[in-house]
């Protein structure tokens, strides 16, 4: 009983991490609300996995306090790139409504 508390409170939290970041779209559908619940953990689990690998590499952990610092921007500035342009390319429109409508 408590795993399953504990494995909905993560599910609930990474929902939420989520609608925040897509903000002000949320899923138009029950399916969509679903997908997101079930789905949405694991993309989470996936990019913080990610991140660690990216930064905690024997690459990364020669470099001094600076260029770990420049490297870390330049892998944020693309992450935020590639949302831009998924964003824009009305990829998800079909699937995400606004808040309100």
């Amino acid at each position: 009983m408590y795993l399953i508390a504990v494995v909905a409170g993560f599910s609930i939290f990474c929902a939420m991490a989520i609608l925040i970041g897509i903000y002000p779209f949320r899923p138009n559908s029950t399916i969509g609300w679903v997908v997101l619940f079930l789905i949405g953990p694991p993309f989470v689990l996936i990019g913080e996995w990610l991140g660690d690998l990216a930064l905690t590499n024997q690459f990364v952990a020669r470099m001094s306090r600076g260029p770990r610092m420049l490297y870390a921007v330049i892998l944020g500035s693309l992450i935020v790139f590639g949302s831009v342009v998924i964003s824009k390319n009305d990829v998800l429109n079909e699937y995400l409504g606004r808040w309100g409508s």
